[in-house]
């Protein structure tokens, strides 16, 4: 259950974060370098003056498939995932921003457990229903063992009383040996 109030909270911090890049940046600027260094050469990197960068960068971006707003988004993504990490590890800076962003939004932890119940209690109900079924044919196996082991206990308490009426004949213990033969027959 805690799983997908987790994503449903780093889904909320990719919104939060949209407002403040100061919280991000790290992760856009890290992302941006990589971008460019897989896809520039180091002679282009070294000569780009800062008029000319943002340019260079929309190119670049634009030539592998990407935009602006797509680079920033994951920046967001991915801080967003961190903080749910550290959040869980309950590391203090973590958790503080994390509880300040769930408070100016109007929001807790409880809501978006809340809604990640909501959102699974159908599969809840059927994992219950199935339970109940399986349960109920083990009870009826159950029974059924119990039904055949007194079954098979009464007839053992038959046999034996059968055995024991055959031997003893009329309360005398009758031991039936076999013939002796050669010298000791006598």
């Amino acid at each position: 259950m805690q799983e997908p109030g987790l994503k449903a909270l780093e889904l909320f911090l990719i919104e939060q974060l949209e407002s403040n890049y100061a919280l991000y940046e790290e992760h856009f600027q890290s992302y941006v370098t990589q971008i460019l260094q897989d896809n520039l050469p180091q002679e282009m990197l070294a000569a780009s003056n800062n008029a000319d960068a943002e340019d260079k960068l929309n190119q670049v971006l634009s030539s592998i498939g990407l935009d602006m707003n797509r680079v920033l988004y994951a920046a967001r993504a991915n801080k967003a995932k961190e903080l749910v990490h550290e959040y869980v590890q309950a590391e203090r800076e973590a958790v503080t921003l994390v509880n300040e962003l769930l408070t100016d939004a109007g929001a807790s932890m409880d809501t978006f457990m809340s809604k990640a119940l909501r959102d699974k209690i159908d599969d809840i109900e059927r994992i219950h229903r199935l339970t109940a079924i399986t349960e109920s044919r083990r009870n009826a196996a159950l029974r059924e063992i119990d039904r055949h082991r007194a079954v098979l206990g009464q007839t053992l308490r038959q046999s034996v009383q059968q055995i024991g009426d055959d031997d003893f004949g009329n309360g005398e213990l009758v031991l039936k040996l076999p013939a002796a033969q050669g010298k000791n027959a006598a």
